[in-house]
């Protein structure tokens, strides 16, 4: 059975993955130097407003319920933010999977968009002059 998604989702998906990787690379680098140190503040809020805005697009995936937000109260060290951004990671993968179909005609993996009888437009016509 094939699973579809929003245009809506794509977008969100599109701007978020590449942020995602890119914070992940940055606390990777960080772990290997001091794996126990806490991050700062800055650090935990500019993630979370990565990952919160995931956190809402996997809202009805299985996995959602194994993803965690930072808590700036207990500032996390950067061995457990490599570990809550890898998690997001492998989401992201399964998303992707899950809705992604493989287009023969294109020979690649292409986004199973939702009909549009079941969706509002996104996009408006232009007109023509």
């Amino acid at each position: 059975m094939s699973k579809y998604v929003t245009q809506q989702s794509i977008d969100q998906y599109e701007l978020l993955e590449p942020l995602l990787e890119s914070a992940y690379e940055e606390m990777q680098e960080l772990s290997k130097k001091k794996q126990e140190s806490p991050i700062n503040s800055y650090k935990v809020k500019a993630i979370n407003r990565i990952i919160i805005p995931l956190k809402e697009l996997l809202k009805e995936e299985n996995v959602n319920s194994f993803l965690d937000i930072l808590e700036a109260d207990d500032l996390p060290t950067n061995s457990d933010v490599v570990f809550i951004l890898g998690q997001y990671k492998k989401a992201m993968a399964l998303y992707r999977k899950t809705y992604q179909i493989y287009d023969s005609t294109k020979h690649s993996q292409i986004w199973n968009l939702e009909p549009a009888s079941k969706t509002t437009p996104t996009t408006k016509a232009k007109k023509s002059k």
